[in-house]
């Protein structure tokens, strides 16, 4: 089977993959992507087969972010799905309100000083699995500390804990990728001329009152904003083929205004009040070569 994402972000970009593709270069070397989140685009482009082999080692691809836990989780699922599967298909790890309240207390326990157990990349992966796919939204959260915040979700019908067969898939497209937990300035140190690199940062609020910058602890404000797009220019003008993503808010397309800018529809259902959700206008963004 083709691999697809094996958790459920907020913002992912599976829905609008068609209007991507159509501005993903025709060729490239190794492909990198520093906000891997879900990762659709990636699994995309391994089953259309347009990841090239860029001869460093026998790596095609350069995977990473700043949220540590997935990170793991990634890792995970790259070196042995066969133990998250294990995990996951345990009759104990069962949808319920109890249940996920114990796995989210060691989950946040992993970053906690006082933690009395080690974690195993297993561990963290089957923990991050299951509280994506059984809580609120697919939405992951962090409060200042780090911990992981989001409630229990309410479901009609109980969700698919365990995908076993795309987690196979996804760690078979994950075999010679490098996955690292770091920011986006850091991983560009890897990207070279010819090379491909697509930017999904947290995105800027449409207006004052949406503050929903940052999935994790780390605000993601203008300033980094604006360190993005410099980035984005920098390594454009240095052979890097490069596409990003953000919303349509001013701040964006003032900042973006010697990019070209293409707008897509996007179904969003981020608010909590159900009648707010619907089809939300992003940006790609395409550095001008002139």
């Amino acid at each position: 089977m083709n691999a697809r994402p094996f958790v459920k972000f907020v913002g992912g970009k599976r829905q609008i993959l068609p209007q991507i593709m159509a501005h993903v270069p025709a060729s490239f070397h190794a492909y990198h992507e520093p906000f891997v989140g879900g990762g659709a685009l990636y699994w995309h482009l391994y089953d259309q087969d347009r990841i090239q082999a860029s001869g460093r080692g026998g790596e095609y691809a350069f995977l990473s972010d700043g949220n540590a836990r997935l990170v793991r989780t990634y890792r995970a699922i790259q070196d042995n799905p066969e133990a998250i599967i294990r995990r996951l298909s345990d009759p104990k790890c069962a949808y319920d309100p109890t249940v996920f309240a114990g796995v989210r207390q060691h989950f946040n326990a992993i970053l906690a000083d006082t933690a009395q157990v080690v974690y195993s990349d297993t561990d963290v992966a089957a923990f991050f699995i299951y509280l994506n796919k059984c809580g609120f939204n697919g939405l992951f959260r962090e409060n200042r500390s780090g911990g992981f915040n989001v409630p229990f979700g309410r479901f009609a019908s109980p969700p698919t804990i365990c995908d076993a067969e795309n987690l196979r898939a996804c760690s078979r497209a994950l075999g010679h990728a490098r996955v690292t937990c770091q920011d986006f300035r850091a991983a560009a140190s890897a990207m070279r001329s010819g090379d491909f690199a697509y930017f999904d940062p947290p995105y800027a609020p449409m207006s004052a009152t949406s503050d929903f910058t940052s999935y994790g602890k780390e605000p993601f404000g203008p300033a980094e904003q604006v360190a993005l797009r410099d980035l984005a220019l920098d390594l454009s003008r240095r052979g890097v083929q490069v596409l990003l993503s953000n919303s349509s808010a001013p701040l964006i397309r003032e900042m973006y205004a010697h990019f070209d800018q293409v707008e897509v529809q996007a179904k969003r259902a981020i608010n909590c009040d159900a009648t707010k959700r619907g089809n939300v206008t992003e940006l790609l963004l395409i550095p001008r070569t002139h």
